[in-house]
């Protein structure tokens, strides 16, 4: 050992650039000092003014300065040069095993690309928010709790309405806005070329308090968002490009929504959704869809409430203030509304502060795709073990012309980050093909507008590979660095006991995980199988839904308005007729509300029980029906019997 690092030159040793420019400056100023001595100058007065001329202390370190920056830079290419050659050589090495190269890359990209998937559900659901929200966690969601009548013990929720929310924004200081928002489904224009959009009604403080800008034109302004003449509507970034060509003149155009026209006054950003994650294709005024009186009567529309706390103020006292409130706004109402109170929630969670169920499967998702990582990792690890065993001869052959088992180390590792890398690029493809059927199959509810590989997954994705190439390359590395260079030269096969143990160490956790993911996987299945054989009560594979929307003429007088109720009565008798003609339908019926789509509410009174109001948290759900309607959801009727066609039509 001692006569190889005879070899070894200090060509970048510091001390060694001081002798050589001491040396330089030396001769230099032996050659002055002769030249002015045979001038004619004394030596003392030639040394001195060699001195001078030569730069003395502050031209030395001048010097020392561009020989340390030589140094470095010939260091730098020196170094460059030894990581190029061993990637050529991890190179040489993986083209001549091509089928464990395969096995290798193949591997590790299902367990890197599977990460990546999950962690761009994960993050649209969990940590980025709501695109081009500020600071979303600032805002938080109204909720109304209210006791069961019933049964004190119990509560039930309601959300708010257009009362209580302009009682919010005027009696709750502990919040800068308050926003309220109805999500609807419109129809864009009519006929056959009729399509469906997400709609939206918005407060204006809505588009101030998520703190968004427009990307073409600009939101709803206050005026408008009061006035109930003319209908102004925010295209959806999607919509925009989609329906008129991404084209800058669509400001000031007229779109039919639902019978009505709406004039188009701005375009919101890509991606934008609001405080929901849900697709939505446009913004319109909240004051149409909830109806005229939506701000002064309690049995207007329902809606969600946010807003956006105020930096001093804390999460108790605002809902304290939003309880009073709510009961100065309920007093005069009949039931016990007046004894609700009000608590606050984070847009991302649910009335209780717990995390959607959406976000809490793709939790677990992402923790079965790490234990499939694990998995991946430590099958590539025991190929890298048995690849080392077959290569001792190799690395000996190498330590014994002089490698240094550093350099040796590092030659190994770059082939485990060679093939990391590849991995890595085939794991991306995995990624894109993976999160397709994510959100398509798990979260078709999501607005997924951003590509499945876009900057923050690419990133993840970069440091999930390099850490996967270090993890698995590192201990065959270090193994093959110890190898004992007499017994292998000599031909022993035995391989030492220390890689013997982290071989069986790696089996028994390999062996472990899959089962965990076997079990996993066998719950999952039977929950889904559960899940599909709940009775539901009705035939939901053979049965179908359509809605009709009817555009009312304004100012019509009290008999043109029965002429036209009389008239849509006799379209949906008519249309429920010719559907039932048609071949391979059994029944047909018209129902106002159905079953998981909505439905009204009323007050019900029966012989001996109180009526109970028609309130939010009091009164039941109802829905009208014609004599057809649990027929054709092949509902069976547990007692009594069904509508008779004669009852359906008589008063």
């Amino acid at each position: 050992m001692r006569k190889r690092r005879w070899f070894r030159l200090p060509v970048h040793d510091r001390a060694l650039s001081e002798r050589d420019v001491d040396a330089e400056l030396d001769a230099h100023m032996a050659e002055r000092v002769e030249r002015l001595m045979a001038a004619g100058l004394g030596e003392a007065d030639a040394r001195a003014e060699a001195a001078r001329r030569l730069g003395g202390a502050p031209g030395r370190y001048a010097l020392l300065r561009a020989a340390w920056d030589r140094d470095a830079r010939l260091s730098l290419r020196e170094r460059m040069r030894s990581v190029l050659d061993d990637v050529r050589f991890a190179a040489r090495a993986v083209s001549r095993e091509r089928g464990y190269a395969l096995v290798v890359i193949i591997t590790l990209a299902l367990g890197i690309g599977a990460n990546a998937t999950m962690f761009g559900v994960v993050d649209r659901l969990l940590l980025s928010g709501p695109a081009h929200v500020e600071q979303p966690d600032e805002l938080v969601r109204f909720y109304v709790n209210i006791r069961a009548q019933h049964n004190p013990e119990l509560e039930t929720s309601a959300m708010l309405n257009g009362v209580v929310f302009d009682a919010f924004r005027t009696r709750v200081t502990s919040v800068e806005q308050v926003a309220a928002y109805i999500p609807r489904t419109l129809t864009l224009r009519a006929g056959a070329d009729a399509r469906q959009l997400q709609v939206t009604g918005v407060t204006s403080s809505f588009f101030e308090l998520t703190g968004v800008r427009p990307a073409l034109g600009r939101f709803i302004d206050a005026v408008e968002d009061e006035a109930t003449g003319e209908r102004v509507v925010v295209l959806g970034h999607g919509l925009w490009q989609s329906e008129f060509g991404g084209r800058e003149d669509v400001l000031g155009q007229v779109v039919p929504l639902s019978g009505h026209g709406y004039r188009v006054i701005g375009v919101a950003p890509p991606g934008f959704t609001g405080v929901e994650l849900g697709t939505v294709d446009a913004w319109v005024q909240i004051g149409p869809l909830a109806g005229d009186g939506w701000l002064t009567e309690w049995f207007g529309f329902y809606m969600p409430v946010v807003a956006r706390l105020r930096g001093d103020a804390s999460g108790e006292r605002a809902a304290a203030e939003a309880t009073a409130a709510w009961r100065a706004v309920t007093t005069d109402l009949p039931g016990d509304l007046d004894e609700g109170y009000i608590t606050l929630a984070g847009i991302g969670a649910d009335r209780n502060g717990n995390e959607p169920m959406e976000a809490s499967v793709a939790r677990w998702l992402m923790a079965v795709a790490a234990i499939v990582l694990l998995v991946a990792c430590a099958n590539v690890a025991n190929l890298y073990f048995a690849r080392g065993l077959r290569r001792r001869r190799e690395i000996s052959v190498r330590l014994a012309l002089g490698i240094s088992r550093g350099r040796l180390i590092r030659l190994l590792l770059t082939e485990s980050m060679l093939l990391a890398v590849l991995g890595g690029i085939a794991a991306l493809a995995v990624a894109y093909w993976g999160a397709g059927i994510v959100r398509t199959t798990l979260l078709p509810h999501v607005d997924w507008t951003t590509s499945p590989l876009d900057v923050r997954v690419l990133v993840v994705a970069a440091g999930i590979t390099t850490l996967v190439g270090i993890v698995t390359g590192l201990a065959p590395a270090l193994m093959a660095g110890s190898t004992r260079l007499a017994t292998a030269l000599a031909g022993s096969v035995h391989a030492p006991p220390a890689p013997g143990r982290a071989r069986s160490v790696l089996a028994v956790l390999q062996a472990a995980f899959c089962v965990l993911l076997l079990v996993g996987a066998g719950v999952f299945v039977r929950s889904l199988w559960s899940v599909h054989r709940v009775d539901l009560g009705m035939d939901t594979g053979r049965v179908l839904a359509a809605s009709f929307e009817w555009e009312t003429p304004p100012d019509l007088s009290d008999e043109a308005r029965a002429v036209l109720t009389e008239r849509r009565r006799l379209f949906y008798r008519e249309a429920a007729e010719r559907i039932t003609a048609e071949p391979g339908v059994e029944h047909a019926s018209v129902a106002i509300g159905a079953a998981f789509r909505g439905a009204f509410f009323a007050s019900v009174r029966a012989e001996g029980v109180e009526s109970i109001p028609a309130l939010p948290g009091g009164g039941p759900y109802m829905t009208a029906i014609t004599a057809d309607y649990f027929a054709t959801l092949g509902t069976p009727v547990l007692r009594g019997r069904a509508f008779q066609a004669t009852e359906g039509a008589g008063t």
